[in-house]
C-alpha cells in the first residue's frame, strides 16, 4: 500500500533524533528530473521525500525537469542545494551510490531491495559522500526491459544490425549495443521513446512504468513485444545534495527514511509492471538467458577494464547480492567482478 507524504512524513519523525527535526528557516531548492515533468511518478517520489524532509532538517521547494542533463547541469553550476536525477545520471557525482544501476546486475525485486538496503545503511554512509556531495536517498524506480518492434527478435542474434535508441550518457548501453552488433541511435530522455514509437529505431530500453507514462505501447503496437523475463537492469531514482547546505546528519536520517518507503517505492513499481499486458510479454528460454548474462558479464568486465564507469566496490557487492540468491551461477565460484 502506498503511504500518503503525511504518513511518510510521520516515520520519519519517528525514526529522527529530537534535536533533528528543527527545520532550517531557508528553504533549499531540489531540482528534479522526471521523464514527464511534475506529474510523473518519479517527480511523485520526489514529492514524497519534500514532504518528509522538514523532519530531518530542511525545508525544500521543488523545481521540475524533463530534461535530466539540464538538471545535473544547474545543480553543478549552484543552482540546486539538491537533485533527484537517475542513478545513471549520479553516477559521475557520487560513483559508487550511482554505480547501483548496472547493466543486468540485479535481477529480481528480492536482489534489488537486499542491494537498496545494504547502500542505505548506517555502516555504508561513507560510501554514499564523494567530495562535497552525498546521495540522502536511493528509491528503486523499477525492473529495466527491451521493448522491441518485433516479436521475433527474441534471441541475440536476432538483434545484430537492428537500431536501438541508446541514451547519450550511458555508457554501459552503448557497449552492450556494440557486443550484439547493433547500429546506435544516440538519444536523450526527451525523443528516445518518440524514435521508438513513430519506427526511427527498432529496439529502445526503459523501465516498466514507460509501456503507458511514455506510450511505448504504441511502438509495440500489434507486432511487438516488451521482454520481461530477462531485465535489462533495474532503475533508481537518487536523491542527491550540497553536504554543506544541510544540518549535520540529514543524509543518514534521509537515508532512514528512504529505508521506510522502500517498500512503498517497490510496490509501486511492480503496479507498473502489472499494467503490461500478457499478449505483449516476450519471454526467452534459460539457454537465451545463460546467453544473456554471459553477454552482460562481458559488458561489465570491459567497463571495469575501460575505468571512469562503474565504482568496482558496487560491482563486487551486486555479485555478492546475486550469488546469494542464485549460488549455483558460473560467476559465483570465480572472483570476477
Amino acid at each position: 500500500m502506498r503511504h500518503s507524504p503525511r504518513t511518510l512524513a510521520l516515520l520519519a519523525l519517528a525514526a529522527a533524533p529530537l534535536g533533528a527535526v528543527q527545520a532550517q528557516d531557508t528553504a533549499r531548492t531540489l531540482c528534479a528530473f522526471d521523464y514527464i515533468g511534475a506529474n510523473g511518478p518519479m517527480f511523485a517520489m520526489a514529492r514524497d521525500f519534500a514532504a518528509a524532509a522538514p523532519n530531518f532538517g530542511a525545508r525544500l521547494n521543488l523545481r521540475a525537469y524533463t530534461d535530466e542533463n539540464t538538471a545535473v547541469g544547474d545543480f553543478k553550476a549552484h543552482k540546486c542545494d539538491a537533485m533527484a536525477v537517475t542513478a545513471i545520471a549520479n553516477r559521475p557525482i557520487v560513483p559508487f551510490a550511482g554505480s547501483i544501476m548496472m547493466m543486468a546486475a540485479l535481477r529480481t525485486y528480492e536482489e534489488t531491495k537486499t542491494a537498496t538496503l545494504a547502500l542505505l545503511a548506517p555502516k555504508a554512509a561513507a560510501y554514499n559522500i564523494s567530495g562535497p556531495y552525498e546521495t540522502v536517498a536511493t528509491i528503486p524506480t523499477g525492473p529495466v526491459y527491451l521493448f522491441i518492434r518485433d516479436k521475433n527478435w527474441n534471441t541475440l542474434k536476432e538483434l545484430t544490425g537492428k537500431r536501438i535508441a541508446v541514451i547519450g550518457v550511458d555508457r554501459q548501453a552503448t557497449e552492450m549495443a556494440a557486443f550484439v552488433g547493433a547500429s546506435l541511435v544516440v538519444s536523450d530522455q526527451t525523443d528516445f521513446a518518440s524514435k521508438f514509437n513513430n519506427g526511427s529505431v527498432d529496439l529502445t530500453y526503459a523501465p516498466a512504468f514507460g509501456y503507458r507514462a511514455l506510450e511505448l505501447y504504441k511502438g509495440v503496437g500489434d507486432r511487438g513485444a516488451v521482454l520481461t523475463n530477462y531485465p535489462l537492469a533495474q532503475s533508481f531514482y537518487q536523491i542527491t545534495i550540497y553536504r554543506n547546505r544541510f544540518p549535520e546528519g540529514f543524509g543518514q536520517q534521509a537515508r532512514a527514511w528512504s529505508v521506510q518507503y522502500l517498500d512503498t517505492a517497490i510496490a509501486a513499481s511492480r503496479r507498473a509492471d502489472e499494467q503490461i499486458p500478457e499478449n505483449v510479454r516476450l519471454t526467452i528460454s534459460e539457454k537465451e538467458k545463460d546467453n544473456y548474462d554471459e553477454l552482460f558479464r562481458k559488458v561489465r568486465l570491459k567497463l571495469k577494464e575501460i575505468g571512469g564507469v562503474y565504482d568496482p566496490r558496487m560491482m563486487t557487492m551486486l555479485r555478492k547480492v546475486r550469488c546469494k540468491y542464485a549460488p549455483e551461477k558460473a560467476e559465483c565460484t570465480e572472483a570476477t567482478e
